[in-house]
């Protein structure tokens, strides 16, 4: 009888061990510094297996939102976030048998991105994601008149 327990709690390790090699997610805090407001419009991801989720369609100056984007399968998690007025965000997190850095930023005019912090997976695995928390700021540029 302690054979089979041993047995049955061995099978259920190697599928939840399975299970989260398998699947990535990140949570990335974006915060609004800036002087606009930014309008979620759409998302688009580099396979069928990623997805992304944001808490806010509105996200006005001085408060922040929360990403998550999630990939099932064995691949990098990769997508852009498109707002209003041409804004986009775009992430790239890279799985632990690849080389390459990590992307975070938004392309705006007269917004600088900044990523203020970033979590490592605490998994050491080369089919984890190298991050699981990012934060990123946006803050308004000056802009430049031309004479």
């Amino acid at each position: 009888m302690k054979f089979m327990k041993r047995l049955m709690l061995t099978s259920l390790t190697l599928a939840f061990q399975t299970t989260l090699y398998a699947e990535g997610t990140l949570n990335v805090t974006i915060i609004n510094s800036s002087d606009r407001d930014f309008v979620f419009d759409n998302a688009t991801v580099n396979h069928p297996s990623t997805s992304f989720t944001i808490d806010k369609t509105v996200l006005p100056s001085g408060e922040t939102a929360n990403v998550i984007g999630v990939v099932s399968a064995n691949y990098d998690l990769e997508g852009t976030l498109y707002f209003d007025d041409n804004a986009r965000f775009h992430v790239k997190d890279f799985r632990q048998y690849h080389s390459g850095q990590s992307i975070f930023r938004m392309w705006a005019n007269h917004i600088r991105s900044t990523v203020t912090a970033k979590t490592h997976n605490p998994i050491h695995a080369p089919t984890q994601l190298m991050y699981i928390a990012a934060t990123v700021l946006l803050e308004s540029t000056p802009v430049r008149l031309v004479e």
